[in-house]
């Protein structure tokens, strides 16, 4: 498997991983950029989430999105909670 993404409820990022012998190729900024056009994030004003791993932050602020919370821990994986900016949607848009 190359990679893998998943979306809860249309407006959560659920899942987003590629494995490791094909990171830094595109292949994440593809998934999302696909599912961001199904779902049609780039000209929506609703919330769209994600609980980023702590490697996973400086990928999903490129694409967008910004904390939104402290950094937490659930069955002892650690991840910061972070929403698409309302303002790179709006940018998005022009």
């Amino acid at each position: 498997m190359t990679g893998v993404i998943s979306v809860r409820g249309g407006t959560h990022l659920f899942h987003l991983f590629v494995s490791e012998d094909f990171q830094r190729k595109g292949i994440a900024y593809a998934l999302w950029t696909h599912v961001k056009n199904i779902y049609g994030w780039s000209s929506s004003e609703v919330p769209v989430t994600v609980n980023s791993t702590p490697i996973g932050v400086p990928f999903y602020e490129y694409v967008g999105f910004r904390q939104a919370g402290p950094r937490a821990e659930k069955n002892g994986v650690a991840y910061i909670p972070m929403q698409l900016a309302v303002m790179e949607l709006n940018s998005l848009k022009e």
